[in-house]
């Protein structure tokens, strides 16, 4: 193992992908569900997968590591399952679009494994892709009709794309711009990045998504922690108490009323939401299915073709065990146990304070697994690349490291 070796010409292509990439990120974002823009999306990406062959093929030596081989254990089950699928052409059909999932993380994986990348280029892709979807709402809705239909309990972000998706956005956006204003020592800086935390947190709001809401909350009290420790216990826990306050007290504002209902639904068995009950009856089917067959599943991408439902079943953890059973669910989740060990001890304990953001974004995603199918995501697996080429080169400093103790 070790890490990836490139020649000189390979250099300003090391810069073209990168900036590609935080295009791909930023555009998949705010115009990747617009079917008239949805060209643009896509011939951005074309351009970066086209930019990563040539970067390779200007390489001397590629190496992968453990990590990778973990999850590509996982891509090569969900494959072979489409052979014991119950219904191997809903299987191959939904594994053909995979495939491309799969090329998008390996190519994340190799250009973060390169020396060049900097994780701050992906944490500024998501910081920007919120800014972009912020205009976009303004200019498809206008500030006025968001306040309107605010006020009239409606959902912000149908227009444009999935509620949950648009509000989503946001929240990593917040949580990134919280991120920044923490870290940052200048005032005016961190008076800017505070603003946008508000902006973000407000169009995150107005979606009424109860993940949106859940991941800004997670995050920021993650960042809290993890950043503090236990040296400011105290200041963890007044800064934490503070930002419940402040959120708490924003819910009760009449234009976010309809947030307010559907969180206030999570900790209500007489007003439960609607989508919730259907979520929960799919995890009760999820259950029964993985009982039918609970070693390797009944076949990638099939429980909406067994059910009747023609969907998947809006929870990672069953659909993963649904698909490819124990030993698919071992092998998907697997691949976390360096990943976390990486960005924890680079995080916590080397002060490597990009990393401590990494890691709260991989505990929301496995968190988050529960009541989102993170595995058809292209979000997920662009995240997962760069994540698990962070781990690995991490692991090959290691190992260069022993040998050259030994020597």
């Amino acid at each position: 193992m070790g890490y990836i070796k490139e020649s000189n010409a390979g250099f300003s292509i090391s810069k073209l992908c990168i900036f590609l990439f935080q295009l791909c990120i930023i555009a998949d974002a705010v115009i990747g569900f617009d079917p008239r823009y949805y060209v643009i999306s896509k011939g951005l990406m074309l351009a970066f997968f086209l930019a990563m062959i040539v970067k390779l093929l200007n390489e001397r030596e590629v190496y992968f590591g453990s990590t990778f081989y973990m999850i590509l254990a996982f891509m090569i089950l969900t494959g072979l399952s489409c052979i014991w699928a119950k219904y191997p052409s809903a299987a191959a059909s939904r594994f053909a679009t995979q495939l491309q999932l799969y090329v998008l993380f390996l190519f994340m994986y190799l250009l973060f494994k390169d020396e060049e990348s900097d994780i701050k280029k992906y944490l500024d892709a998501l910081y920007i892709a919120g800014i972009g979807m912020a205009f976009l709402a303004l200019y498809r809705y206008g500030l006025f009709s968001i306040i309107q239909g605010l006020r009239a309990g409606q959902r912000i972000g149908g227009a444009i794309t999935n509620e949950n998706v648009f509000g989503m956005v946001f929240s990593k956006a917040a949580i990134v711009a919280y991120y920044y204003y923490i870290r940052k020592n200048e005032s005016t800086i961190r008076i800017h990045h505070i603003l946008m935390v508000v902006i973000f947190t407000l169009f995150a709001f107005s979606s009424g998504s109860k993940k949106a809401f859940l991941m800004i909350l997670v995050g920021i009290l993650g960042i809290n922690i993890l950043e503090n420790g236990n040296s400011k216990k105290i200041k963890v826990l007044i800064s934490s108490f503070v930002a419940i306050i402040v959120v708490y007290f924003i819910l009760q504002m009449s234009i976010f009323a309809t947030m307010n209902k559907r969180i206030m639904s999570l900790f209500s068995e007489n007003n439960v939401d609607s989508s919730d009950l259907v979520r929960a009856k799919m995890i009760n089917m999820s259950l029964e299915l993985i009982k039918e067959r609970p070693l390797f599943g009944h076949g990638f991408a099939n429980f909406g073709a067994i059910t009747g439902l023609g969907t998947y079943s809006h929870n990672n953890l069953t659909e993963v065990l649904v698909s490819t059973g124990v030993v698919g669910f071992v092998a998907f989740y697997l691949p976390f146990i360096p990943i976390i060990r990486c960005v924890w001890k680079k995080g916590v304990f080397e002060h490597q304070y990009q990393y401590t953001l990494l890691l709260v974004l991989a505990i929301i995603y496995l968190v988050f697994g529960y009541a989102m199918v993170e595995y058809y995501d292209k979000e997920y697996w662009v995240f997962f690349g760069v994540i698990a080429a962070l781990a690995d080169k991490d692991l090959d400093a290691k190992e260069n490291r022993q040998i050259d103790g030994k020597i």
